[in-house]
């Protein structure tokens, strides 16, 4: 997947994240313009759970779209291509041990 792509379904998760969350706070928006801060208290602890799931949405769409996942990707092949090079110089210090005992 190219970061073209990735930036585009980031930005589509974190819309759909941010307008969930929207909707969400909204309400108690609404509310805090009618009641006062007490209406608003009353909508954001019946919508905590929601409006966290919105959060966590928006975040992971961020995430994606800034393109973390093909960075800790990138990472985790260099480190994987890294640990591979040192076994293998590893191996050739003691192929050399080997041959020195031997010869």
């Amino acid at each position: 997947m190219d970061k073209d792509t990735t930036q585009k379904i980031g930005a589509t998760i974190a819309v759909i994240g941010g307008a969930i969350m929207l909707i969400d706070i909204l309400p108690g928006i609404i509310k805090i313009i009618s009641f006062g801060i007490i209406g608003f208290e009353d909508s954001f602890l019946f919508n905590q759970q929601k409006l966290e799931i919105a959060i966590g949405i928006a975040i992971w769409g961020f995430m994606i779209m800034s393109g973390i996942p093909i960075i800790i990707y990138e990472g985790f092949k260099y480190l994987k291509n890294l640990i591979i090079e040192k076994l293998y110089e590893i191996k050739e210090i003691i192929d050399q041990k080997r041959s020195t005992i031997r010869g």
